[in-house]
């Protein structure tokens, strides 16, 4: 039944866009300040595409079959700081390769052009196919443009673009893959077992597969990560997996302390969120487990409910980096689109979920929890807008509403 809209709910939805579009514009200045000033008005990002660098010299090595030795962290900075150092305002304290090696053969095209040519390349490639993946559940020509904007205006977006990050691309595995589980499993499939190149981020989705039964997506996705990792073999050896599963599994003190002073600790997930709070490191550990056992536990309910598909993704998107062991900003994109779920839950969104849409918004803007209180916003959102998609989907079932073929965000 149409909703009848209340009076002032229009200014109030007009005055909390207004907020939120300039709040998006600040992340973007923040952006242009880098060209000539960075961290004036933000965090120091020293310049464009640190983070891309990494990925960029990465890829050259694989290129050139140069993968010994890759996971040196200490070579690895020293190799960025000589190789960028006429683009960095300040070397690279400590920036290693953390990433699978089947990565490198994405990263691989990359590496045989210029460093900007690669970086903007990426950036729009990876955009679009965020994109393409939004419209497998948005049908409405103007709904998916303005899903669009909201996208590209975002706190999330702006820093993706500032470091050359992989969010979009990421995002759009996750969320194309769930929308072609069902009328194309295997190609589903396919963007699941791509999404191994990030595993942190999929952790979720073999739990989502199990509970719904899908069966050939996961059969798929199981293929396509063994045949990635059985090319990455042939092309680079063996010694890169052997060097990768030994930082992850037994890292020494050094790298360790190294890795979470310059990157965990900066992020917005569940560990490193604990770890602000001045928590021992089994605790932080502990509230983890917890946290992702949690995460787990609503997808397999959520995913073997007769609800809405678009609700199932949401609750997916959110479980993701709150059971993730390291998550930053830049792999947020997945909460805006879970909050546009529920906020196209009804024709009229309800003001307690526009509240949280909107403070999830605001809360973006927020340093890390290691630098600020403020930053507690972020996990604390999350939890929140995971606790209402978790009472809608309670509310509503799938079989009182449409079937899914008719149904969209």
């Amino acid at each position: 039944m149409p909703s009848i809209e209340k009076p002032g709910s229009r200014q109030r939805m007009t005055m909390l866009a207004t907020v939120a579009l300039l709040a998006g514009l600040y992340g973007w200045a923040e952006v242009l300040s880098t060209t000539d000033h960075p961290g004036s008005i933000g965090l120091n990002y020293n310049c464009f595409g640190t983070d891309w660098m990494v990925f960029y010299a990465a890829g050259q090595r694989a290129e050139a079959g140069a993968t010994t030795g890759l996971y040196d962290g200490v070579a690895f900075t020293a190799q960025l700081n000589a190789q960028f150092h006429e683009l960095l305002r300040q070397s690279l304290e400590f920036r290693p390769f953390l990433y699978p090696p089947h990565l490198l053969l994405l990263l691989m095209p990359f590496g045989l052009l210029g460093f900007h040519a690669s970086y903007i390349l990426f950036l729009v490639a990876s955009f679009a196919a965020l994109c393409g993946a939004l419209s497998l559940w948005i049908k409405d020509r103007r709904v998916l443009l303005s899903a669009i904007a909201v996208v590209a205006v975002s706190l999330v977006a702006s820093s993706m673009v500032v470091l050359g990050q992989n969010g979009f691309l990421t995002t759009a595995l996750l969320v194309g893959g769930f929308g072609w589980r069902r009328q194309r499993p295997i190609l589903a499939g396919i963007l699941f077992g791509v999404l191994t190149m990030k595993p942190q981020l999929g952790l979720m989705v073999p739990v989502a597969m199990i509970a719904g039964r899908d069966w050939r997506v996961l059969g798929s996705a199981a293929v396509t990560a063994l045949l990635l990792i059985g090319i990455s073999v042939m092309l680079f050896g063996i010694e890169p997996w052997q060097d990768w599963i030994g930082i992850g599994l037994h890292p020494s003190a050094e790298f360790a302390d190294r890795v979470y002073r310059t990157n965990i600790q900066w992020g917005e997930g569940i560990f490193a969120t604990v770890r602000s709070l001045g928590v021992p490191v089994d605790g932080a550990r502990l509230a983890q487990i917890i946290v992702t056992l949690g995460a787990a536990v609503t997808v397999c309910w959520a995913c073997r409910r007769p609800i809405r598909p678009d609700l199932q993704l949401a609750i997916l998107l959110v479980a993701t980096p709150l059971a993730a062991p390291h998550v930053a900003v830049y792999d947020l994109m997945g909460i805006l689109i879970a909050a546009g779920v529920l906020l196209l839950n009804d024709q009229e969104p309800r003001p307690h979920h526009l509240y949280c849409a909107f403070i999830i918004w605001l809360a973006l803007l927020m340093p890390p929890p290691a630098m600020t209180p403020l930053g507690l916003a972020i996990p604390g959102t999350m939890l929140w807008l995971g606790g209402l998609l978790v009472l809608e989907a309670g509310r509503r079932r799938y079989d009182e509403i449409v079937s899914s073929e008719e149904r969209t965000l």
